[in-house]
């Protein structure tokens, strides 16, 4: 689970509008017999300022995608162990 937070080391600035991430959820689950995984994501997310709808789906509407093609992509390398919350789930 992962959503925006306020951090002094990155202060708003006065030429940008931050969006907030409300909530993000991300599902793991073993799949035949651990060879697989399903993965489900989640997002809420407010762009802030005035911005027309259409133009804000037309930004976002490919990133969920492409987020879990990057976190299949980096799992397929093998080049980190599992964080242990991970490893608990898919045991």
């Amino acid at each position: 689970t992962e959503k925006s937070v306020e951090d002094a080391a990155s202060p708003p600035l006065d030429c940008c509008v931050r969006g907030r991430l409300e909530n993000s959820v991300y599902e793991i689950e073993p799949r035949e017999n651990g060879t697989k995984s399903s993965v489900k994501l989640e997002v809420e997310f407010d762009p802030a300022g005035n911005l027309p709808t259409w133009l804000v789906k037309a930004f976002l509407k490919d990133t969920a995608r492409k987020t879990l093609v990057a976190l299949r992509d980096q799992s397929l390398k093998g080049v980190s162990a599992p964080h242990a919350k991970i490893r608990e789930m898919l045991e």
